[in-house]
């Protein structure tokens, strides 16, 4: 998968923007290409006051830019919505449609293992000042977090768009060749079967994608 790739197309077709990246890992794209000039190592620790601030100054300082894009991850992108109106340029969101609602959880809380277990579903009642900070800022970047014993992996899913940006779906359905036969190995098949629950799914991408 190549995101840089994927990009230049969309600046072909669409001119500059700022691209909104959904349910991917953003480890290779250009750091000078980044939207925000903060890095977050872990949202749930973050003050979320002093970063409102910084989110604003970055917002007037690319209201205009004459680069072919700057990108956001979808969970930077939760800030940005909030002082949208002072942005000018097309916001688009690069969507991994591998994925439908949960997508993988890429190590951006300091202990997920902790706030799922011992905050994510207890009552505001049951827990401490401390405790509802944490819930708040996770809650501002994700709506639930769910977990696959099988695979002993983490899935999230992001909060609900009030409006939702020009979207770009990175595979866009694409077809492939295929065809049934009847001597088909018996060894190392994986089998799922197809409900409401996506975590199985989840797991059987997870898997696929990371054979080398």
């Amino acid at each position: 998968m190549n995101i840089n790739n994927k990009v230049q197309e969309i600046y072909k077709e669409y001119g500059a923007a700022i691209i909104i990246l959904r349910g991917f890992d953003t480890s290779e794209m250009p750091k000078d290409k980044r939207y925000f000039s903060f890095e977050i190592d872990y949202f749930d620790t973050v003050d979320l006051g002093a970063l409102k601030e910084i989110v604003v100054e970055d917002i007037i300082r690319n209201r205009e830019f004459k680069d072919k894009y700057l990108w956001m991850t979808i969970e930077e992108y939760q800030l940005f919505k909030e002082e949208e109106s002072i942005n000018k340029m097309p916001v688009i969101l690069l969507e991994n449609d591998l994925y439908d609602k949960q997508y993988p959880y890429r190590e951006t809380l300091s202990d997920i293992n902790y706030i799922y277990k011992n905050l994510y579903y207890l009552e505001d009642n049951e827990l401490e000042s401390d405790q509802l900070k944490v819930l708040e800022n996770v809650s501002t970047f994700y709506g639930q977090i769910n977990y696959s014993k099988q695979s002993d992996n983490y899935y999230v899913t992001y909060p609900e768009f009030d409006k939702k940006p020009k979207t770009i779906r990175y595979y866009n359905g694409q077809e492939y060749e295929y065809e049934f036969v009847d001597n088909y190995p018996v060894n190392n098949i994986f089998q799922i079967e197809l409900s409401e629950d996506e975590i199985p799914f989840l797991d059987l991408i997870k898997e696929i994608t990371s054979r080398k």
